[in-house]
């Protein structure tokens, strides 16, 4: 969230551009933000439900379900921040809630999401390009690892956000002796560096590769034959989990990008200090936007260029008609090839 720095009591201004800027502000962070965090927190909690599914045990989306998680999170945080800033503006347990929770559990969830979208994007260029040679490591018990591995290291480096800030009696923010300290510096220097900038770059640069590739196959598939119709089952699945990963992408990048671009240390050492920059202030409030909804849209991309997430989400209503064989049931069917056919027969 590194353009989510506690904000700074205002200086006064009387201009008609800063009342507009303001009236702006209030708007987005009192209704249009916390609309669209509730929606997202929707979205995600049905996430979480149909990707525990018993039929989407693919690694992809035991990686899909961590990044859910830390979605889920984001947007919980963020909507109470909302509030914090404008409903509740100004009241002391808001504006600890603002320093001590939002500000560092807030840059851990952000991290694990972006770590989590890395590594996603990594597992699919290995599946696409190389699937022999790390066939061992592209398995669900190998991602459930690694997708503890990403919120543990995430914790552990967000931790140093608890020591950046405190609170005063007037419910103002200002740095603590750690947050002015040259090791502060360095840290968040590092995590824009690194972990945004450089994921952003990464993720990039191996999608274009990832469409690339799948473009090119696309080209030459028509001059290949699947020996079985469940092997070909199998390469549409794999399609749909690709173009699956290339919307996250392009909503993950749209996010994330402005979101690092507007990083309030990065700017201050190009132009000076522009906390009361008009058009700074309009475009950190819409990099805000484009953050919450990156969190939020994974699910509409899921049912739109994924098939068999929709079926089974579709299926997972309670009031759908389930013809489906549940997977304890299967062990008392006479196992033959028509059989498997109905019971995993996909769109």
């Amino acid at each position: 969230m590194h353009n989510q720095l506690p904000r700074l009591p205002n200086t006064t201004m009387n201009s008609s551009a800063m009342l507009s800027v303001d009236e702006f502000d209030r708007i987005c962070y009192s209704y249009v933000i916390p609309v669209i965090c509730v929606v997202g927190i929707l979205f995600n909690v049905l996430n979480l439900i149909v990707l525990s599914n018993w039929k989407l045990m693919d690694s992809s989306y035991t990686y899909l379900t961590g990044l859910a998680v830390a979605d889920l999170l984001s947007l919980v945080l963020f909507f109470f921040s909302s509030l914090a800033r404008r409903a509740f503006h100004g009241h002391p347990g808001w504006a600890v809630y603002e320093g001590k929770i939002y500000i560092p559990i807030g840059s851990m969830s952000t991290m694990a999401s972006i770590v989590q979208t890395v590594v996603l994007t990594i597992e699919r260029y290995c599946y696409i390009c190389y699937p022999q040679k790390f066939k061992t490591y592209l398995t669900a018990q190998t991602a459930s690892k690694v997708t503890f591995a990403v919120f543990a290291v995430s914790i552990l480096w967000g931790m140093p956000q608890f020591f950046a800030f405190d609170v005063d009696t007037n419910s103002n923010f200002f740095n603590t002796e750690f947050g002015n300290s040259t090791f502060y510096a360095v840290y968040t220097w590092t995590d824009l560096t690194v972990i945004s900038f450089g994921s952003t770059i990464l993720v990039a640069i191996i999608n274009l590769k990832l469409v690339s590739v799948v473009y090119t196959f696309g080209k030459t598939g028509a001059r290949l034959h699947l020996p079985t119709a469940i092997q070909s089952q199998r390469a549409k699945e794999q399609n749909r989990l690709t173009a699956t990963l290339v919307g996250i992408i392009v909503v993950f990048l749209l996010g994330e990008l402005p979101s690092a671009c507007l990083s309030r240390r990065l700017n201050n050492l190009i132009y000076g200090d522009v906390f009361n920059n008009n058009v700074y202030k309009i475009s950190l409030t819409v990099a805000t936007l484009l953050v919450v909804m990156q969190h939020s849209l994974n699910f509409l991309i899921y049912c739109v260029l994924n098939k068999h997430f929709w079926k089974v989400f579709k299926d997972a209503l309670p009031n759908c008609h389930r013809s489906r064989v549940q997977p304890n049931s299967i062990v008392n069917v006479s196992v033959t090839d028509n059989v498997q056919c109905k019971c995993f027969t996909f769109p």
